[in-house]
This record gives C-alpha cells, structure tokens and sequence, in this order.
C-alpha cells in the first residue's frame, strides 16, 4: 500500500522538490499557509488526525541565520516558533496519531572546530541562535525513539521556480552559476570545509528513510568534502568558464558583523551510506546532474 506523506514545507527549496520527485512515489498531503496555520498547533492536531498519514517529513524551517540571530534566546520570536516550538508540537501529534517523523535538520547544530567531518555520534555545540533552534528541534524529536532526524548541509537545485512563476530564493550554486554564466565575478570563502548536497540526493535519502521508517540521526551531504573555492572552480571547470571569475575572501571577512558560521561543516554520511549504497554522490557528480538540469 503507497504510504500517505504528509509534507510541511512544501513551497520551499527542499520541500518542493520533494513534492516533484515523490508524487509517484508517496501519495502526498501538501497543505498551504492557508489550509493550515503551522503556528496554530491545535489546528496542526487536528490536520493530523483527521488525515491520518503514515510519515509526515517536516522540512519547515526559519534558515535566516542572521535574523534569527537578533531573536536569540526569545522564545517567542519566529525562529524558535518554528524550528522548535513547531516540532515539539509535531512529535506530540505524530505520537498521538502514530505517524512516523522525519524531521530535517541542519549542520549548524556543530560548532566547526572538529578536524574531520562530523558523524552522528559527535556532540552538537551550536554558535548562532539559528543552530540552538534547530538543536532543540532535534531534542524535542530524540523524546520518541521511533522518529528519524536528516541532518543536510547546504543544498542546492539546478532550478526553484515557485507556484506564482517566480524564482525561489537562490542557493549557493545557483548564485555561483548565475555570475559565472554573465561573466561575473563571485566572491567564494577559501576556508571553510563544506559537503553540500544537491537536492535530488537529499529526496532520494528522505524517500528511503521514510519508507523503512528508519530511526535516529543520518547525516545527508555529499560524499565528500570541499572548500567553497573548490566547488566553484569545478563549477567553472565543468562550464568551460574562466576561473579569474573566482575571486578569494575568507570565512571572517565575508560575515564581519554578521551571525557566526562553523569552519567546519562537512558531515560524514557512512551511516546512510551503509544503509543505501548509491544514492548519495560527490560534489563532482552533483554539479555534473545539476549543470545537467539547469535552465
């Protein structure tokens, strides 16, 4: 029997794309800001138990890391409601209704000072307010042992067209791609550790997960890791562009006076890996299918 997916989120970067890829797969819930008030949790039970689905794949998500950053410690402010308050209100109700969880999450939940890439056993230590959010988010799921946590590292799609016609708020590679296609320069951070994931890889992940139900924290990333320089030079490489396009800044200097970023925030994806060979992929490969995509 195909498994009903309730999908919160769906209009963004990450949820809609789901709902593209998923709609032969799953058969899919997506309600709108105005079928359903997220914030009105009450309402949010009641969706729940009157759809009765057998996952619900929460990619909601307030991913303004700086504006968060000026809410910090108010737990009425938005991005506490929603990467936290809205969770624990999810986990009550996909309890109370016996829906699996699948909550996704975030690499910021580290702190960036480890020298390899972060496994699910290493211990969160968030340094912005957007990373404790979504750490409490990930507490609030840990209360039921049953539900599964995606931890993903800056995503990227080859295209995010919204309903009205409109373009999405663009990711890095879309960014990197749109200057380098005009001949513009990019500004790209030479130190920081990255493996970002493109999105197809990261719904393919999701689709496994919710299907086996699995429980616990995977991390969703690329298979390996890169610097943003690195990324976009292979970028430039596959585009047969100049990479005098690609000029140098650092970590520090790009965010002075802004929220802090971890250094490090390549994830180590052994865990799903092992759970299911060949759907994650290397950054090589990722910019290959999303060049290959990208109108």
């Amino acid at each position: 029997m195909t498994k009903k997916v309730l999908v919160l989120g769906a209009s963004g970067l990450v949820g809609s794309r789901f709902v593209e890829l998923s709609s032969n797969y799953f058969d899919l819930l997506t309600p709108s800001h105005q079928d359903l008030d997220l914030l009105n949790f009450e309402d949010l039970n009641a969706y729940i138990a009157e759809k009765a689905p057998d996952a619900i794949l929460n990619c909601v998500a307030y991913t303004n890391v700086d504006t968060a950053e000026l809410e910090r410690e108010d737990k009425q402010g938005l991005s506490y409601q929603l990467n936290s308050g809205l969770v624990e209100a999810l986990v009550k109700a996909a309890s109370e209704h016996s829906a699996y969880l699948l909550q996704v999450s975030t690499d910021f939940v580290f702190d960036g000072k480890k020298g390899s890439p972060y496994t699910e056993d290493d211990i969160p230590n968030p340094i912005n307010w957007y990373g404790q959010t979504k750490l409490i988010g990930e507490k609030f799921v840990h209360q039921e042992p049953s539900f599964g946590i995606a931890r993903i590292q800056m995503p990227y799609r080859a295209n995010f067209i919204k309903e009205d016609g409109t373009e999405g708020k663009k990711d890095f590679a879309r960014f990197f791609y749109g200057n380098l296609s005009l001949d513009k320069p990019i500004k790209v951070v030479t130190n920081q550790i990255i493996s970002p994931v493109f999105v197809d890889d990261a719904i393919r992940a999701f689709q496994v997960l919710i299907d086996r139900k699995e429980r616990g924290v995977f991390h969703i990333a690329s298979t390996n890791q890169i610097t943003p320089l690195g990324f976009a030079c292979e970028m430039a490489k596959q585009m047969h562009v100049s990479q005098e396009l690609i000029q140098e800044t650092t970590l520090d200097h790009l965010y002075q006076g802004k929220a802090p970023r971890p250094k490090n925030c390549a994830l180590n994806t052994r865990k799903f890996e092992t759970l299911s060979e060949g759907v994650l992929h290397s950054t090589t490969e990722g910019i290959k299918s999303f060049l290959q995509q990208v109108s």
